[in-house]
């Protein structure tokens, strides 16, 4: 891994908000913006929360048992009275 004091030897764009800095031919550090480290820590936050993660599995299985309301339906019952 290159230290502060060694120069980077390359850097590549990964994505439009993303790059990878090389030192020895291999990745050294990933930078990455702001709202990209923000949503990262959402996302985590979310996926340690065992109930929220519970009611997503709920909520899959229940898609997949065809068990929901599609927009134009909930429209339908409570825009039109």
């Amino acid at each position: 891994m290159a230290s502060m004091t060694t120069p980077c030897q390359g850097f590549a764009a990964v994505g439009k908000r993303e790059a990878e800095v090389f030192g020895d031919g291999r990745p050294d550090a990933i930078l990455i913006s702001p709202e990209e480290l923000a949503s990262l820590g959402d996302t985590l936050e979310l996926l340690s929360d065992r109930d929220a993660m519970t009611q997503l599995d709920e909520s899959r299985r229940a898609y997949a048992a065809g068990d929901f309301q599609t927009g134009d339906k909930l429209r339908s019952r409570y825009l039109a009275k």
